[in-house]
């Protein structure tokens, strides 16, 4: 047993250890597979577009993969302004483990001067989420291309 911990890999790291991560968006395809293809994250990771977080305990392999950038936001409600996106999580999510990403995004948000954290992710997220000051902003609908016009008959 060790201490929990949370560490930021750089762009080469990301790649070094790609066939692991690889194999555990496999796992958990359905957080991610219907946002982007494994194609663009590995790209995303290889340019620092994209940025990966190992979450583990000792020497152990990762617990968690936790996946984000900073953007900055042309419109809406954080207008022209730097936001910390957590696009991702894939793996055990204890409390410990939320109570540490909650405390490291924190910093990592002051950090790059953003003004808000957002988690774009499953409904589930917002229940265990709201406790921690987060609440629902916005909910995003899709459908494939080619299905018609979207009038109503």
């Amino acid at each position: 047993s060790g201490a929990l911990a949370m560490a930021l890999l750089s762009p080469q790291q990301a790649v070094d250890v790609w066939p692991a991560l690889s194999a555990m968006l496999d796992m958990y395809a359905d957080t991610w597979r219907g946002f982007r293809s494994k194609e663009a994250i590995f790209r995303d990771l290889a340019l620092g577009h994209l940025n990966v977080w190992f979450l583990q305990v000792g020497a152990a392999p990762p617990a968690l993969v936790v996946f984000s950038h900073v953007v900055e936001s042309p419109a809406g409600e954080h207008a022209r302004t730097k936001v910390l996106q957590i696009i991702d999580a894939c793996g055990d999510m204890s409390e410990a483990a939320l109570a540490l990403m909650d405390t490291t995004f924190e910093d990592v948000a002051r950090l790059h001067e953003c003004v808000a954290i957002e988690v774009i992710g499953r409904k589930g997220w917002e229940r265990r989420l709201r406790t921690r000051g987060f609440r629902h902003v916005a909910t995003l609908l899709s459908r494939p291309t080619g299905r018609g016009s979207g009038k109503p008959n």
